[in-house]
């Protein structure tokens, strides 16, 4: 409806208009007496409806055309209905119209054309001046909720996608490449080696808040995750504080636009763990105070997107960010919406009640390919799927059963099946688009007698019970959720490994296995920063047991000795020589059945422009606009 702003006619009221000093006109006494209003209808050249936009002069020419009401352009420019075209006459008196009575055929005229306006109205019923309008809003379809909005404690797809439109870190990712560009910090510079970094700020910036982005901003965003007992710190311990920033020792601030680092250690990929959408966006110091512990509900970043609205499992939008220093957002409106069928995500794109969708089934890859109206963006991912195995518990506390596991598993024939062109197989636990990648190794082959020996071998002549843990919805390493288990379990089922399939929604399931539970459970991990240190270290380093992102609890001095000297090492030449290693050792000791490599899927109707996947998986969202 137009809000705010009205018609009267004698005593039949469609809302009150101010008049120009600040009074109301006022209505009739009787039916043959009455007021006229000039309505202040709307400055903006156009009117948003839920149908669509339409124009004022659109408008203008209607009215005029069916009830030969008059628009009139004030200096203010806001546009005004003259009802003198009903036969009326106006005069002021303090501000406030009079009325003359209106000879009956004048009367019976306005009556008429009242009754047409207000069927003019009622076309235009939901149309709200300055509201954003259909082209102005993106509508993103996703299976999952976000989990949180804290920088400090995401460790998960749904809730990076949400974050990377609210907050920045001090460098970022060019938007097709994992090189680093500036984005909060302007320039920098190392010393000592590496053991010092030196950012230099960007002047201006503003938080959502309205409060200054500075270096004591970018202090207290580091310090909240590293130092116990800080007063800022986030509601739980931040899973990734530890890799991104364990390896800082001291921050100080000379000034209000510098920030200065320094490591324990010389560390080679500092730069781009400081591109990272954990951990390392910076947050208003303010925010934090205002919102304590759940800061996660109400962020606050400088990002291009100001959270608007979050209703838990439906959706979250976002507004766009008027005062941001960077190109502006071509989009006012973002709604993350919240569709877990695979089935509506597809129909909900296809019908135009989503613009934009992620989660795509492999079976709807094709035909989306085909569409007129829509846009498939595939991109090898920076992705790996695997089944987990706990290293620390019977039975999987011995390698020959692990082995015997992915051995029973025919990788290559269930990537094949279950997700067609929406994966790869795998043969490593770094996928091919690292520097390092060990391509040498050879695929697990599929081998169900070796996995009964191997079985045997440990004590298990006759296999065993177990359960396999996983989600209910589709991730991008893995497009089809509970498939993936079910076949699994078929395949382990001919060696004598009995399963029971333990399901759940994404939220909790995350929760539960970063709690421990399960012998067995599907996940995977995606690539955060380009570096094989974001990979391989984090996941299978045994300092991160501790921070829940070594899962497995894999605990090998060999690895962690081969892991630690590549992340403290300048050389690329080295540092991939290291890595190559690494690979080699995980690949013998088989913390998880490494089972595909991912594909990053998107699909998106024709009339959005400016969708592009960085090969981390990012996405800028403030690019995008629609015809």
């Amino acid at each position: 409806m137009i809000t705010g702003q009205g018609l009267c006619y004698g005593s039949h009221s469609l809302g009150q208009s101010p008049d120009p000093h600040g009074k109301m006109f006022e209505s009739g006494q009787s039916d043959d007496h009455f007021t006229p209003r000039t309505a202040h209808f709307w400055n903006s050249p156009t009117i948003s409806c839920k149908g669509g936009r339409i124009s004022r002069r659109s408008v203008e020419l209607l009215a005029v055309v069916t009830i030969g009401v008059k628009f009139s352009t004030r200096q203010n420019g806001a546009v005004v209905l003259n009802t003198r075209a009903w036969g009326c006459r106006r005069r002021h008196s303090e501000g406030v119209a009079q009325a003359r009575r209106i000879p009956g055929r004048l009367m019976t005229l306005g009556v008429r054309g009242f009754f047409l306006l207000f069927l003019l109205l009622s076309f235009f019923a939901g149309c709200t001046p300055g509201d954003v309008g259909p082209r102005e809003t993106l509508i993103y379809g996703r299976a999952a909720d976000s989990i949180h909005l804290d920088p400090a404690l995401i460790n998960d797809t749904e809730s990076t996608r949400v974050s990377e439109q609210i907050f920045e870190g001090l460098v970022r990712y060019k938007e097709e490449t994992t090189e680093v560009e500036p984005a909060l910090a302007v320039s920098w510079e190392t010393r000592d080696n590496g053991l010092t970094w030196v950012f230099h700020l960007r002047k201006g910036v503003l938080f959502h808040d309205g409060t200054p982005f500075d270096s004591e901003s970018v202090r207290v965003s580091f310090e909240r995750q590293l130092k116990k007992g800080h007063p800022l710190a986030p509601e739980q311990r931040s899973p990734y504080a530890d890799f991104a920033l364990g390896m800082i020792s001291e921050i100080e601030t000379p000034d209000h636009d510098t920030i200065l680092f320094r490591l324990k250690y010389p560390y080679a990929p500092f730069l781009f763990n400081l591109a990272m959408a954990s951990s390392s966006p910076i947050v208003s110091p303010e925010g934090l105070k205002k919102y304590g512990r759940s800061f996660s509900e109400h962020p606050v970043g400088t990002g291009p997107f100001v959270l608007e609205s979050w209703k838990k499992n439906d959706e979250i939008v976002l507004r766009r960010n008027g005062s941001y220093w960077d190109e502006k957002p071509k989009i006012k409106r973002l709604v993350f919406k919240v569709i877990p069928s695979k089935e509506d995500r597809v129909r909900y794109l296809l019908t135009a009640k989503a613009d934009l969708i992620d989660g795509i089934p492999p079976e709807e890859i094709e035909p989306l390919k085909q569409s007129p109206q829509i846009r498939l963006v595939a991109e090898p991912g920076m992705s790996l799927n695997y089944l987990g195995f706990r290293c620390n518990r019977k039975p999987f506390n011995r390698k020959d059963v692990r082995i015997a596991v992915h051995s029973a598993i025919d990788s290559k024939a269930l990537v094949a099946s279950l997700y067609g062109g929406g994966a790869l197989p795998a043969n490593s636990p770094l996928p091919p688009k690292f520097f390092g990648y060990n391509g040498d190794l050879p695929y697990v082959t599929y081998s169900p007698e070796k996995a009964r020996l191997l079985l045997k071998k440990a004590g298990y002549p006759h296999g065993f019970h177990t359960e396999i843990w996983c989600y209910d919805n589709p991730r991008p390493y893995n497009l089809v959720g509970k498939r993936l288990a079910e076949e699994i379990s078929r395949y382990l089922s001919k060696v004598g490994i009995r399963t029971r399939i333990i399901e759940n929604n994404w939220n909790d399931y995350l929760k539960a296995v970063n709690e421990g539970k399960g012998d067995l459970f599907l996940l995977g991990w995606i690539g955060d920063n380009g570096d094989p240190d974001n990979f391989l270290y984090i996941l299978f380093n045994s300092s991160q047991i501790k921070t829940s992102q070594n899962l497995f609890y894999f605990s090998n001095p060999a690895v962690d000795g081969v892991l630690q000297k590549a992340r403290e090492t300048a050389n690329l030449r080295e540092r991939s020589r290291l890595y190559y290693e690494a690979q080699n050792l995980l690949y013998k000791e088989r913390p998880c059945a490494f089972l595909s490599y991912g594909m990053d899927l998107l699909a998106h109707r024709t009339d959005l422009f400016g969708v592009r996947l960085n090969p981390a998986g990012r996405l800028r969202l403030q690019r995008v606009s629609k015809m």
